[in-house]
Order: structure tokens, then sequence, then C-alpha cells
């Protein structure tokens, strides 16, 4: 009777240790960049489905499809049944046509996407790359510009930290499938500690307001959930800069 739950501790053992280990770090290497830089690519290309179903669900274009079907109904109302459901069906395929057409440059702006170029400031050195990585996979990257005279590389008898420096955080992103889980405060956190050995504790850190998810082709009236992923994304920011980068 004793036996079975030390077989069942020596199988959760074995589980845990098959769990792939989570970590966070700065990548060096080329490869590692790029991968990390894909899921940025990747983020701009996922906008598309917000903004579709932003597109869709829109009080005006409900309003125009309804008008749409209206007028169809009012056309073919004595062609026939068959006829009739063709043709509302047809309206709807048109209606959503269009919005798969409005908002295929997402997937333009991804595919045009430069990741080398992306992370190389006009002085020729490229930004800080962190990386969430699970195994031997890459989940989330905060792409952190440094700007300022970095305390390390001032001279000796300087003992007062840089008031200039500050961390510009020009992308922010985790793989979905992992999104909601804290990986992306985590990183964060990790940003702003990275900017505060830089520069000090008291150093800033900001998002670019020209990140990459943050040009939109289509009219502000249907961003209204890219606003409020913003504003998520500035408040975890607060939090992760209260918190001096050190996650509770």
């Amino acid at each position: 009777m004793a036996g079975k739950p030390q077989n069942d501790n020596h199988n959760a053992d074995d589980a845990l240790a098959d769990t792939p280990a989570l970590s966070y770090r700065v990548v060096t290497r080329d490869q590692e960049k790029q991968d990390a830089l894909h899921l940025v690519a990747d983020s701009i290309a996922q906008q598309r489905q917000t903004a579709s179903a932003a597109i869709i669900f829109n009080p005006l274009c409900i309003a125009g499809l309804f008008a749409m079907c209206a007028g169809a109904y009012h056309q073919y109302q004595h062609a026939g049944l068959g006829t009739l459901m063709t043709m509302i069906c047809g309206s709807i395929i048109l209606y959503l046509s269009f919005v798969r057409f409005y908002t295929s440059g997402y997937i333009q702006r991804a595919e045009e996407f430069k990741w080398k170029d992306f992370i190389t400031g006009p002085d020729g050195k490229q930004d800080t790359v962190i990386a969430a990585v699970y195994g031997d996979n890459i989940i989330g990257t905060v792409v952190l510009r440094l700007e300022g005279e970095e305390i390390n590389k001032k001279k000796k008898d300087a003992v007062q930290p840089s008031t200039v420096g500050r961390g510009i955080i020009r992308a922010w992103t985790t793989k979905m499938r992992y999104r909601g889980k804290g990986i992306g405060s985590d990183l964060l956190h990790y940003a702003v500690q990275t900017t505060a050995r830089a520069f000090g504790p008291t150093a800033s850190v900001e998002f670019d307001p020209d990140h990459p998810n943050s040009k939109h082709p289509i009219p502000d009236m249907f961003l209204r959930t890219f606003k409020k992923r913003q504003q998520r994304a500035d408040k975890a920011l607060r939090q992760a800069l209260n918190h001096q980068g050190k996650p509770r």
C-alpha cells in the first residue's frame, strides 16, 4: 500500500523533468534575433484579425450590410426563394470580401518588415533584443533601444548615474498561444532592469510611439480595440517601473 504514493511522486518528478525551462535573456546571435523579430512580424499580420472584427461588427458597417440585404430582398423577392437566398448570401460574401481586401495592408506591412534594418539605429548600433525562451523556442521578445551614456562606459572616476539615459521599447510581443500567461509582463520587467543597469535606477523607460504595431491602414473609427491594447501595455509598463523591474 505504501508503494503507490512513491510511484505517483516519481511520475510527477518525471513530468516536471520533461517540462521545458522558461528563461529570459538578451540574445546576441543573428539567428536568435531573427527568430525573435519574426514574432514581431507575426504580430503585425495578426492585427488583421482584430481589424477585420472591428470593421465587420461596427454598427455603421452592419447597417450598410443590412441595407445591401434589404436591397437584394426588394429586388429579388418575387424571383423565388433560391434566387433570393443566393443574392442575400452574395451580398454577405461581398461584404466580407471587402473587409478582407480593406485589411490586407497588415499582411503587406508584415511581409515588408526587415528585422535587421529595424533593430539597427542611426549610428549603426543594434538594439538590445530580449527574448523569452521556452525550451529551445523563442516565444516572446522585447526590442529595447538604450539612448544615453551608459554607466559602464563612463570614466572610472564617474560615480553619478546617468540622468539623461532612457530605454525605448520599440517592439514587444508574445507568441499568440502563450499570451495572457504573464510572459509579456516579465519581458517588460526585464527591459526595466536592463535599462536600470545601463543608466541607473532613475532612468526612464517608455514605448516608442512609432512601434511596428502602431501603424494602421484603416480609419481611426475602427481602432478602439487597438487603443485599449495600448492602454493596457502602458499600464503594464508603469507597473514594471513601480516594481523597479522586479516581478511580483
